[in-house]
């Protein structure tokens, strides 16, 4: 199972898909045009998960899910 917080702009919500799901199974995504990418992007940002774990819902879990 794969999960996104598109949408919801709130780094409790990342990190709890994270806990629920793991780091693997957590994508970065943004509901364009409805939200901002930077707005997106800073929410992770201002999650609390390590560095390594914010990397892989960035874009490692999607270079491995499309194999790029």
């Amino acid at each position: 199972m794969l999960a996104t917080a598109s949408g919801v702009l709130s780094p409790a919500t990342v990190e709890a898909l994270v806990h629920l799901l793991g780091p693997e199974a957590v994508l970065f995504a943004v509901v364009y045009p409805c939200e901002k990418t930077g707005a997106a992007v800073a929410t992770l940002e201002r999650t609390a998960l390590p560095p390594e774990v914010k990397h892989r819902i960035g874009s490692a879990n999607a270079r491995a899910l499309l194999r790029l």
